[in-house]
């Protein structure tokens, strides 16, 4: 059998043989090519072990030969080893997307990103940004095209946010206010993920952006900040070139596809940022 990490895996439960039956036959392999497109990775499951799987005579197949077919013999997508895993009484515990995922979320994001009348980006659970549309720059004092976009890729909203090196933190006009939320926001996302490498690198990096850690010491943990401020609070920018902040409140969407993914969308809240997002995106579509 595999030998994989099973902590990753935590404990439901339903059945999956007919879903594991289809996705077989949908990429037109037989019980037998699939035993050894898994033995040519070194993986031991064989054809009768197969077999077993999908006619319900093993009803409980571990987790780690379920997810070594769905990867290696089957290459399904995540949200598809998700639902699979799911079926047969398993939750698979995230892992940061790889290169490969983020550029095929991008992909599967593009309608809803170029579809938005208003600056929207891309992130993965650990809060990295890593694509956007052409009126997002625009917040940064860019254009769509400009080549000094590229820095931005994997930065998290936290850099963002605070980061000094990046200096977007001194274009938020009402950093006292808004901070405070996101940073209630951040430690009620992230709690499950504080053992995590990439959690502790993130906050290795934080403890050298001023005033981080002395608020992040503050929020209390849990939804109670949430609870107790008002429902919508707004980000307040300072755009170079603009005489007035413009206002937005950001809305998190989950992407349908993988749930580690979504699309942050800044949904204009007065009249004169409307205006504005309105100007450019006419200005883009001119060029």
């Amino acid at each position: 059998m595999p030998r994989r990490d099973a902590s990753l895996y935590t404990w439901a439960v339903s059945d999956g043989r007919e879903m594991l039956r289809a996705l077989r036959e949908t990429s037109g392999l037989s019980q037998m090519e699939l035993a050894l497109r898994l033995s040519d990775a070194g993986i031991r499951v064989d054809q009768a072990h197969v077999q077993k799987i999908e006619s319900g005579t093993i009803k409980r197949p571990t987790a780690p030969t379920l997810d070594a077919i769905l990867t290696v013999g089957l290459n399904v997508p995540y949200r598809v080893r998700i639902d699979v895993l799911a079926a047969f009484g398993y939750r698979l515990r995230w892992k940061l997307p790889t290169d490969q995922e983020v550029e095929a979320e991008l992909k599967l994001s593009t309608e809803e990103l170029t579809r938005a009348i208003w600056p929207c980006y891309l992130v993965d659970y650990a809060h990295r940004i890593w694509g956007w549309n052409r009126l997002f720059p625009r917040l940064l004092g860019n254009t769509a095209d400009d080549p000094a976009n590229s820095r931005y890729v994997g930065v998290t909203v936290l850099d963002i946010l605070f980061n000094p090196v990046v200096g977007t933190n001194r274009q938020i006009a009402n950093a006292e206010s808004f901070a405070p939320v996101i940073m209630a926001w951040f430690k009620l996302m992230t709690k499950q993920y504080r053992q995590e490498p990439w959690f502790h690198d993130l906050m290795t990096k934080a403890k050298t952006w001023p005033g981080f850690f002395e608020m992040w010491n503050r929020i209390p943990e849990g939804p109670q900040v949430l609870l107790v401020e008002p429902p919508v609070i707004p980000v307040e920018i300072h755009v170079p070139g603009l005489a007035s902040p413009l206002r937005f409140r950001a809305v998190h969407a989950p992407v349908t596809f993988d749930p580690r993914f979504a699309i942050l969308h800044m949904i204009p809240l007065s009249v004169e940022t409307q205006a504005v997002c309105a100007a450019w995106a006419a200005e883009d579509v001119a060029t």
